[in-house]
């Protein structure tokens, strides 16, 4: 057969001819005021061609390749919308998107934005370390790789990789991390306020610490 001789579908059925971007709007364009008027709307016929080629490209944009053709109720005047590239329509007023649907995108964008405000407040009341832990379980394969690369660093000599491992080493061996300060109040004023309880306290805190017994009190 030759290369250039038309091919039939062995089913004997005609080849179906593919539409243009053009013909498809031309074609949406000459089924608009039938499709405006099956959901009560119509087309702003003062602002728009409805002849034109691509009414869509017609009229005012305000700043838009295209704009929806149809009269907006509500606003009086022609809707500002986009609209699809096979169209001359917006999704809202050719039906593709109901309010319903839009109210649920809102809903959903609302509660993602107020379940992370949640999350940052509880992490906030947690602490730092909380805040800190959370980022690490968030990032674990990251951390994993950031681990690992240590590991092999030091083992071939690198003393800072070394180094940096070492507080990695304490958090899964459940060493503290973190060093802790006593200090003993040296104002006499305030050792007057104390209780007996309270000196006793404070004097075996700092005992355990390390630290000189608090002045007595006259």
């Amino acid at each position: 057969m030759p290369a250039d001789a038309e091919q039939t579908p062995a089913n004997g059925a005609e080849p179906e001819a593919t539409l243009g971007a053009a013909e498809v709007v031309r074609l949406a364009a000459s089924t608009a005021a039938e499709r405006l008027a099956a959901r009560g709307f119509r087309v702003a016929v003062d602002e728009v061609d409805p002849e034109a080629e691509d009414p869509a490209a017609s009229g005012q944009l305000n700043g838009l390749p295209r704009r929806c053709i149809a009269h907006s109720e509500r606003k009086g005047r022609r809707c500002g919308a986009g609209v699809p590239r096979d169209d001359v329509i917006c999704t809202l007023h050719s039906g593709r998107l109901t309010p319903a649907h839009g109210g649920a995108g809102r809903a959903l964008g609302n509660q993602r934005r107020k379940d992370r405000i949640e999350q940052m407040a509880a992490l906030q009341r947690m602490g730092t370390r909380a805040v800190v832990a959370a980022a690490l379980v968030d990032q674990a394969e990251e951390v994993d790789s950031a681990v690992r690369m240590l590991c092999r660093a030091a083992a071939s000599g690198d003393l800072n990789a070394a180094k940096a491992l070492i507080p990695w080493i304490n958090q899964a061996l459940g060493n503290p991390t973190e060093r802790s300060e006593v200090s003993l109040s040296a104002r006499p004023a305030d050792l007057a306020a104390m209780s007996s309880e309270q000196l006793q306290s404070l004097v075996e805190r700092g005992r355990a610490a390390g630290l000189p017994a608090p002045p007595a009190r006259s």
